[in-house]
């Protein structure tokens, strides 16, 4: 053997565990040449490598050789058994890539010989070490295609045996002169499949190379699909209040609401004014109460149309009135016991305000509320004002009944005069609250008069005063002394002016007020006015009525 290459040595497929391989002998020098058997090699390589060790880095790519022709191809070896796989070995360093080397001619195809009978598999041998990978040979020319030569049958596929060793590639050979394609054979039977082996270590892992250039842009992806919304922030802390702004100016007096007009009492549902009805329009409901009205109806109560629906706005009574003077015993026999009448409907219950009711000159109503004032000898409504409900919904509604204060603000400017029961109404069709006077006992009470005549702005003589009564002036308070035994409950002024001749109706204000003491307020009021707080001529006349 000495004096051939081991490429000219005659190959052996399969070699058994009982085969011989050549050693050199290191561990003493002058090195010796040795033998060692198959099995020997595979048990003592076990042994001694670790392949559990760290990855190494991975060297840099080399440059890409020239492609090289592609070699005949050998024949293919009997297949082995897998031998039992072998520990990991150690990761060695990647090699450099060889050149490529250049492109060879395609050769002529051989003809194909024909395939002989596969024979019986040797017992599966030891998985040897892999060999270092040989350097590329050139690529010999590829011959022409040969003609395909019959298929021979497919023997009977023997048992696996055991793999050998692998030995170190050879140089690849020049390719042969490819034959012409044989006519197909038959198929021949299959074989039967031997065991399948264990399978084989995993090969070391080289060095990672550097990093090669950055490759040029692609094209910009689809965009991604939106994410989801992510969580509310944190709600921010409140700023501290700002300062209250200035109050704003005076508005300007509403007009005063329409009337009621009371058609009578309803028995039946709806009245037989319904299609005509005119707003303001009021039916008293009685007992029974009539089926399909207003929710919630009682004897006693007011059904009003508002200009778009019929509303309930409770009871059209207030609470009871100071008992009178005892009448004189009448004379005559007493008359028969008269049937007991009918009871009495429930009346709705009504606030009082006084002055403690009134936050900064002002009171806010809620909706069906009912309030009246009688004024005693420490309160009076003057200066102040009643505010509407907030949020209304349609047909919402209060009274304010007004027993003896001159006037009485509702929010806008309108008024409630003493002896009025006034129903503040909320409708939309009508541009919001509206008012509707119910009971005006102005109309039905005691009423006098007498004049006033000015020198120039101020009162200087009060004349047609009612018999028994008397009067005073001190600048521009006129205090009128009476013979009616009750407090005067309103006032109305009537001014005169030449220029268009006109007569023209004032009311007490707050700077100019009805004012009376609480020992005299049965029989003495004062009043403070000028020619324009009854709006006559400098020098003129009004005349003034008192209602008590």
């Amino acid at each position: 053997m000495s004096n051939k290459k081991i490429s000219e040595l005659t190959p052996k497929a399969i070699p058994g565990s009982a085969d011989l391989l050549p050693i050199v002998d290191v561990g003493v020098e002058p090195y010796a040449s040795k033998k060692t058997t198959v099995s020997g090699l595979a048990d003592a390589l076990s042994s001694l490598i670790d392949f559990s060790g760290i990855v190494g880095y991975t060297g840099p790519t080399g440059v890409t050789g020239a492609a090289g022709a592609t070699g005949a191809q050998g024949l293919q070896g009997i297949a082995g058994l897998n031998g039992p796989g072998g520990p990991t070995g150690p990761i060695g360093p990647t090699g450099p890539t060889g050149a490529t080397g250049v492109q060879g001619a395609t050769g002529v195809y051989g003809s194909t010989g024909a395939t002989g009978p596969q024979g019986s598999s040797g017992a599966s041998g030891l998985s040897g070490p892999t060999g270092p990978i040989g350097a590329t040979g050139p690529a010999g020319v590829t011959g022409p295609s040969g003609l395909t030569g019959p298929t021979g049958p497919t023997g009977v596929t023997g048992a696996t045996g055991p793999s050998g060793l692998t030995g170190p590639t050879g140089p690849t050979g020049v390719t042969g002169a490819t034959g012409v394609t044989g006519v197909t054979g038959p198929t021949g039977p299959t074989g039967l499949t031997g065991p399948t082996g264990p399978t084989g270590a995993t090969g070391v892992i080289g060095v990672t190379g550097p990093t090669g250039p950055t490759g040029l842009t692609g094209p910009t992806g689809a965009t991604g699909v939106t994410g989801a919304t992510g969580p509310s922030g944190l709600t921010g802390l409140t700023g501290p209040a700002g300062p209250t702004g200035a109050t704003g100016p005076v508005g300007p007096a509403g007009n005063d609401g329409n009337s009621i007009t009371i058609l009578g009492v309803i028995s039946s549902w709806p009245p037989a004014t319904a299609g005509s009805a005119a707003v303001g329009d009021l039916w008293l409901a009685v007992t029974p109460v009539p089926a399909g009205a207003p929710a919630g109806t009682v004897a006693g109560d007011g059904i009003m149309w508002s200009g778009s629906a019929w509303i309930n706005i409770g009871q059209i009574r207030g609470p009871a009135g100071p008992s009178g003077p005892q009448g004189a015993t009448g004379v005559g026999a007493t008359g028969p016991q008269g049937p007991t009448g009918p009871a009495s409907p429930a009346g709705n219950s009504w606030t009082r305000l006084t002055t403690s009711n009134f936050v900064s000159n002002s009171f806010t109503a809620t909706s069906g509320g009912q309030y009246y004032f009688a004024p005693d000898d420490t309160t009076s409504l003057i200066s102040r004002t009643i505010a509407d409900p907030p949020s209304p919904a349609q047909g919402a509604y209060y009274l304010v009944w007004n027993q003896g204060d001159p006037i009485i603000t509702l929010v806008g400017g309108t008024a409630v005069r003493s002896g009025q029961i006034v129903a503040r109404i909320f409708d939309p069709s009508m541009s919001g609250w509206f008012n509707r006077v119910l009971v005006d006992t102005n109309s039905v009470g005691s009423d006098y008069e007498f004049s006033v005549s000015f020198n120039g702005s101020a009162p200087n003589a009060v004349t047609s005063l009612p018999a028994g009564w008397s009067a005073s002036i001190s600048s521009n308070d006129v205090t009128i002394t009476h013979t009616v035994g009750k407090q005067v409950k309103d006032v109305t002024y009537w001014g005169y002016t030449a220029s268009s001749a006109l007569w023209h109706a004032r009311y007490p204000t707050a700077s100019n007020e009805l004012t009376t003491t609480n020992a005299g307020k049965t029989t003495a009021f004062t009043i403070r006015i000028s020619n324009t707080v009854v709006s006559c001529d400098s020098g003129g006349t009004a005349r003034i009525v008192c209602f008590f």
